[in-house]
């Protein structure tokens, strides 16, 4: 049986979907890949610190409030920098600037026709005019030296 992209098992959906190699752009996958590894650090670090809080607390009933703390961390901290931190990243790569607007690559490559960039046709739009220089007026010193005068602190 093929687990596709709607379920887990059966019934079951998953909160979260991804897939570097069909989201994200083939440039931006190891980055993305990247960020997600920190992610799972933290992650475990986070856990690593719960393991640490604990053998303290069975030496010494005195660091109870840092054990109850990493238990705290863990549970709360680690589904916030998901939500927070990582998807807001991955979306980001998810998603492509073209001249349309936002579109997922998934999108993007499943077009029948796509649209060829022309930077002739579209100059225009990226390269806005601007506005020609003006003359600089000479600073005071300039002008003094120009005429020979010296500027007198």
């Amino acid at each position: 049986m093929s687990v596709g992209r709607g379920h887990i098992w059966g019934y079951i959906k998953p909160c979260f979907y991804q897939d570097f190699s069909e989201e994200i752009p083939l440039e931006y996958q190891r980055v993305c890949k990247m960020i997600y590894y920190l992610w799972m650090f933290y992650v475990v670090t986070l856990f690593l610190n719960l393991l640490a809080c604990l053998a303290f607390f069975t030496t010494n009933s005195s660091y109870r409030v840092d054990f109850g703390l990493s238990i705290l961390w863990l549970i709360l901290f680690a589904p916030c920098s998901l939500l927070c931190w990582y998807r807001p990243v991955y979306k980001a790569f998810k998603f492509t600037v073209f001249i349309g607007g936002l579109e997922p690559v998934s999108k993007r490559l499943s077009r029948s026709s796509p649209r060829e960039f022309s930077p002739t046709r579209h100059s225009r739009l990226l390269l806005p005019q601007q506005p020609p220089l003006l003359p600089r007026e000479p600073s005071r010193a300039t002008t003094n030296a120009r005429l020979g005068k010296a500027e007198l602190g």
